[in-house]
């Protein structure tokens, strides 16, 4: 049976997915950035011409914006970040992998996940790196 999983405490999607998702044993958590758009702190405004730009985050805490995000949805099924088996991570520089090697490694024991990495030009939002996964519960 697949059922959605969402978390009042994660952003809405954007567009036409579910944050995670559920099928069986296994739960699917959509692609995460770390920079949740108008509602984050992160974002600064400025009233002129209602217009608003973005406070950079670093590599580093974006990484642990999105462990935080995953935190909360795999707590909607009574997982935790142990149950993750698998990491599918989008970065728009590969320079960018030891700063997000170091955030991981501080969430998740040996064995560590399985990976995936690819190198995008460009992520919603203007983020830097954005990770999905695949737990087992």
């Amino acid at each position: 049976m697949k059922y959605a999983i969402s978390s009042a405490d994660v952003s809405q999607s954007k567009g036409f997915y579910s944050q995670a998702t559920t099928a069986g044993r296994l739960i699917f958590i959509s692609g995460q950035t770390g920079i949740y758009g108008d509602e984050d702190p992160a974002f600064s405004y400025i009233n002129q011409h209602s217009t608003y730009t973005q406070v950079s985050l670093s590599i580093a805490e974006q990484t642990e914006n999105i462990i935080a995000i995953f935190m909360k949805l795999l707590d909607e099924v009574n997982c935790t970040l142990s149950d993750i088996a698998q990491l599918t991570i989008f970065v728009t520089s590969l320079d960018y992998l030891p700063e997000i090697d170091a955030v991981l490694q501080k969430y998740f024991d040996i064995p560590a996940p399985a990976r995936n990495v690819a190198h995008v030009c460009s992520l919603p939002d203007n983020a830097c790196v954005e990770i999905g996964c695949i737990a087992c519960r």
